[in-house]
């Protein structure tokens, strides 16, 4: 069977018997999972906004670049700046002289996709995502710049872009020593 990512974070991490949200910011989608009290998800609450991730804050950014010095940032540029905003650095490219793409601007970038993203929370969750839920668990790669508007308390882990491939591992072992696999619906 197939187990969606937000339910194998859901079952690996979360509070068992409690109902959370699990919200996955990706390079290239937004994924929202409701999981009740008793791991189920809820396919009303479930979905996917595509092309809302860390790759379309890189693609925010490297258009105003272009627009402003004629050329799109390469991938390793991207990647510069979005660990410098990290540590709160601007970030120098060299085009024609210096260049700095400051943490305020990046902030923008993380602030349009960050609407996208709530407000596909809220159409998917109601007008208080979350509030229904005992957590929120938020995971994937771009969970390091992108902070959901949620009505209930919000995890981060550690390592937010490690998480499904850990839940993924946690949650076969678990079904390996139950000696029990999802059923098909």
């Amino acid at each position: 069977g197939v187990v969606m990512e937000g339910l194998g974070a859901a079952r690996a991490f979360g509070v068992v018997g409690k109902p959370m949200v699990v919200v996955d910011i990706g390079g290239d989608s937004f994924d929202v999972a409701y999981i009740d009290a008793h791991g189920e998800v809820i396919d009303a609450r479930s979905g996917s906004l595509m092309h809302n991730g860390s790759e379309r804050i890189g693609e925010l950014l490297s258009t105003g670049f272009h627009r402003q010095f004629g050329r799109d940032l390469t991938p390793s540029e991207i990647e510069a700046t979005l660990r410098n905003y990290l540590i709160g650095c601007d970030t120098t490219i060299y085009e024609a002289g210096e260049r700095a793409i400051e943490v305020a601007t990046v902030q923008r970038a993380i602030d349009t996709v960050t609407a996208a993203g709530n407000s596909f929370l809220s159409q998917k969750l109601g007008p208080r995502p979350g509030s229904d839920a005992a957590e929120a668990l938020v995971i994937g790669g771009a969970a390091r710049y992108i902070k959901p508007a949620l009505a209930c308390p919000v995890t981060i882990p550690a390592a937010p872009e490690r998480t499904n491939v850990e839940a993924y591992a946690v949650f076969a072992q678990r079904a390996e020593v139950n000696n029990v696999w999802p059923k098909k619906a």
